[in-house]
Order: structure tokens, then C-alpha cells, then sequence
């Protein structure tokens, strides 16, 4: 697997490469990378931030209809009561034509939605004590709405 260094993108040579192999590639302003590869499965390659390092797959296909996640949103640390919890926002695949997608969260105790609780700060009370405490991530695209939960963490006394 070859390496693509989007600087050399602009330049056009390894742009007519990918072109050739049917892949065509650009990468915007606010970091965001935009292909189209037909219906191939693709292996989405994330090398910063670290935090969301690593290999995804993403079947093209999907994106018809909506946004596909890559990985899932995530807690900052353990939560523990009155002090605040952040989240790590999902990594999304999405239809490049349109604008980043919204995202709305809605942070869950026991799996039942907190009245309120809908940014991505959240500051479990003592009423969450040993409760298990998770965010959902909603995107919405053009083409529909995918919705991801993190993993559920106790909330600590």
C-alpha cells in the first residue's frame, strides 16, 4: 500500500495515479479528505490525531444512505460525580458534496436520556452514582441520520 502525501496531490502526479486506478482524491481546508473509489471497499487510514489513529474500513456503498461510522464516540476519562465528562466525538464517513453533517449528542444513565443533557460536557450528579453513563452521537447528512452510542462506564462516587 502506497503512502499518498496530499501536498504532491496539488501537484498533480500522484493525483493522475490514483485517477488512473480509479480513485480520485482531495483533501480541504478543515482537514477533511474527500474520495471517490465507485463501489470498492476502501481502508481508511487515520494517522492524527492520535486519538483517532488507525485503520477503518468503509464500504462506499454506504454512504448512500447517510453517514457511516468509523468509530465511535468515547468517554474523556471514567465518570465520577460532579466532575465534568467530555466526549471524544465519533469519526464519521459522509457524502463529501454536501457540508460536514450536524452532530447532536444525548448523554444516557442506564440507557434512559437525561433531560437537558445535550452538549458534549456533561457533569454526572450524586443521582448518577453506580449508574451507567454513555453519550449517543447523532449525524445528520443529505442522504439520512446514523446514530452511534459510546461504551457504557459507571459512574464513580
Amino acid at each position: 500500500m502506497e503512502t499518498i502525501d496530499a501536498k504532491k496531490l496539488l501537484g498533480g502526479s500522484s493525483y493522475f495515479l490514483m485517477g488512473q486506478a480509479g480513485l480520485s482524491f482531495a483533501v480541504t481546508t478543515n482537514n477533511t479528505a474527500l474520495l471517490s473509489a465507485g463501489d470498492a471497499p476502501l481502508l481508511v487510514t487515520v494517522l492524527a490525531p492520535l486519538a483517532y489513529a488507525g485503520t477503518y474500513p468503509l464500504d462506499p456503498a454506504a454512504l448512500a444512505s447517510g453517514p457511516v461510522v468509523l468509530r465511535p464516540p468515547e468517554l474523556s476519562v471514567p465518570p465520577v460525580v460532579d466532575a465534568p465528562l467530555e466526549v471524544r466525538p465519533a469519526l464519521w464517513a459522509y457524502d463529501g458534496a454536501a457540508m460536514e453533517p450536524p452532530r447532536a449528542w444525548q448523554w444516557q444513565s442506564d440507557g434512559v436520556d437525561i433531560p437537558g443533557a445535550t452538549g458534549t460536557v456533561f457533569t454526572p450528579g450524586p443521582d448518577h452514582a453506580g449508574t451507567l453513563l454513555r453519550v449517543v452521537e447523532t449525524v445528520t447528512g443529505a442522504a439520512g441520520a446514523a446514530t452511534i452510542a459510546s461504551a457504557s462506564a459507571t459512574v464513580g462516587s
